[in-house]
């Protein structure tokens, strides 16, 4: 009896002692500046100004080559080593890399790997929450640097703590360096940096240590965005609900690392990326390849093209990944929508380009795609690659190319304001935009004659536009393969890419987006252009068509290889 009174008593205690302990406010997090790193980051961009001076005005050109090449050897080591490496594990290294990715990660004085590793982690784990290092919610400034410069957040203390790192505790190249992490970063960090470029390139201890800092800094921001521009800017085609985006100015900036929607969607892929080094710009991936080739890295991990696709599918915005530039694909194809800011900008570059008014090219372009390679074709290219090239221009038209011209209906285009003004003014338009503007602008600024304005900048430019353009009407429908419509004139005109990223015309003559890949994995400015402006807003509603209709259409009217291989060769 006294036992179950105990007990009770007991019991209510508890439960009154929970009831405490859920009713008591949590402590709100105050933000405290870490003064020390403050002064210390104000100073080391201080002397980076300095060391960009010195490097700009004062250094040879093969100390400028050395430090490009340290630097990205730097960036190696927090790419390739301690992310992809040591946090991720999204490949295996053999000794002899991991020391050489060790030393590298060493030098870059981003802390030692095991404790990189960890934020690293833990930023993946609870990705842009308080207990994100360097939650991007909190602001483009604390997300880059000011996490360094304050306090950690105690959610940040917290789950820090409950993150598994004894993989790499158990290694004893990592336990070394982070033991001896200062006098490795000292000694690595100056002799690369401030030592060597004494002796090779007789600069002075003081300018050579200027110059160091202004590399550290770099190699910092160049990282930092990562944390920040790519968490911020961008889009988001693997996954929607996430915050980290793919950022093209951080690929380059970062090595490879601005595919960060696709990273943080599958972590564990050694490239960081869907596509390796060879579709888009991925040094740090052409890096672990090279590994590979010569056996010191294995076990590379990546996620098949079904996993990829089924993920898009369910998560992410495939329209994104690979979208559809003024007169040929807004207004004659309609391929994607624009604002009117874009609508004048292109409507000024048709201008300059002077290739008829809108109106009347996007006529006969429209006529060209519905009578291809007929008589009512404007530039027939079975009349032979002289005519379509710049024949066209110089007969009267087939009356064929008359009738069937009447047949186009065109009220979208007469019905727009922008279109409507340029067919009104195009003669004084072309005028300004097209001769006195490319004339005067050379002379004014950097003081050319305006006989060579007029010769180099307008005749030209002119004469050179003109035939890159006639080249999509001949060159890309008489020589090439056709691997999506073999029963039509139109091919895939390889040097054309090269040239303008206009030919890949089978693909084009079967659907209207001009390509089949987006700029990321071929040369397609036109399509980089649109892709700019759908970033910022001033381009929507981008049309494509999906891969199973694309690889539908191949498969039922495509060329097979081997008979692209032998048209090719014919």
């Amino acid at each position: 009896m006294i036992n179950n009174m105990d007990n009770s008593i007991n019991m209510v205690k508890s439960n009154h002692a929970e009831s405490t302990s859920v009713n008591k406010p949590r402590n709100i997090y105050k933000l405290e500046i870490v003064w020390r790193n403050v002064a210390m980051f104000i100073l080391l961009h201080l002397v980076a100004v300095y060391g960009l001076y010195i490097s700009v005005f004062y250094v040879s050109l093969n100390m400028i080559y050395y430090l490009t090449a340290v630097n990205f050897l730097c960036g190696l080591g927090i790419l390739a080593g301690a992310h992809r490496l040591w946090a991720h594990r999204s490949y295996k290294a053999r000794l002899p890399l991991k020391i050489f990715l060790a030393i590298l990660q060493t030098a870059s004085i981003q802390n030692d790997i095991y404790e990189w590793a960890r934020d690293h982690r833990l930023h993946h784990k609870h990705s842009d929450t308080d207990a994100d290092p360097h939650n991007s919610r909190r602001g483009f400034f604390f997300s880059h640097v000011g996490w360094l410069l304050c306090r950690k957040h105690p959610e940040v203390k917290e789950k820090g703590k409950t993150v598994d790192m004894s993989d790499l505790w158990a290694d004893p190249l990592i336990r070394f360096q982070r033991r001896f992490y200062i006098p490795l970063t000292i000694i690595i960090r100056l002799t690369l940096f401030t030592y060597l470029p004494m002796r090779w390139f007789d600069v002075s201890y003081l300018d050579g240590l200027a110059i160091n800092m202004m590399a550290l800094v770099a190699n910092l921001n160049h990282t930092w965005l990562v944390n920040s521009a790519a968490h911020i800017y961008g889009y988001k085609p693997y996954d929607n609900t996430i915050n980290p985006k793919e950022n093209r100015a951080v690929v380059y900036l970062a090595l490879g690392e601005g595919y960060h929607n696709y990273h943080h969607t599958f972590p564990y892929d050694y490239s960081a990326s869907e596509y390796g080094w060879a579709d888009g710009f991925n040094p740090a991936t052409a890096f672990i390849d090279l590994c590979y080739k010569l056996g010191l890295a294995y076990d590379l991990k990546k996620p098949t093209k079904e996993t990829i696709e089924q993920r898009v599918k369910r998560t992410g915005n495939e329209s994104q990944k690979l979208i559809i530039c003024g007169a040929h694909r807004l207004w004659c194809h309609r391929s994607y929508k624009a604002r009117l800011p874009l609508q004048i900008l292109l409507m000024v570059f048709n201008t300059l380009a002077l290739e008829n008014d809108i109106y009347e090219w996007s006529r006969d372009h429209r006529l060209h795609h519905k009578h291809s390679d007929t008589d009512a074709d404007p530039h027939n290219s079975r009349r032979g690659f002289f005519f379509s090239h710049v024949g066209w221009l110089l007969s009267r038209k087939h009356p064929e190319v008359k009738a069937k011209g009447k047949t186009i209906n065109m009220d979208d285009l007469a019905n727009d304001p922008v279109i409507r003004f340029q067919r009104a003014f195009y003669i004084p338009l072309v005028l300004l935009i097209w001769g006195l503007i490319p004339t005067y602008v050379p002379h004014y600024l950097w003081g050319e004659t305006l006989w060579n304005g007029w010769f180099v900048c307008v005749l030209t430019r002119y004469t050179y536009v003109l035939n890159i353009t006639w080249c999509v009407n001949s060159v890309a429908h008489l020589w090439g393969m056709k691997p999506y419509d073999k029963n039509i004139v139109p091919v895939e005109a390889n040097m054309k890419n090269f040239i303008f990223g206009g030919g890949f015309h089978n693909y084009h003559h079967t659907d209207y987006s001009a390509s089949e890949f987006g700029w990321q994995r071929v040369f397609n400015p036109a399509t980089a252009f649109i892709d700019f402006f759908a970033y910022i807003g001033w381009a929507y509603d981008l049309k494509k068509a999906s891969k199973e209709i694309i690889e539908s259409r191949r498969q039922k009217t495509g060329e097979s290889v081997s008979e692209s291989k032998s048209q090719a060769m014919e």
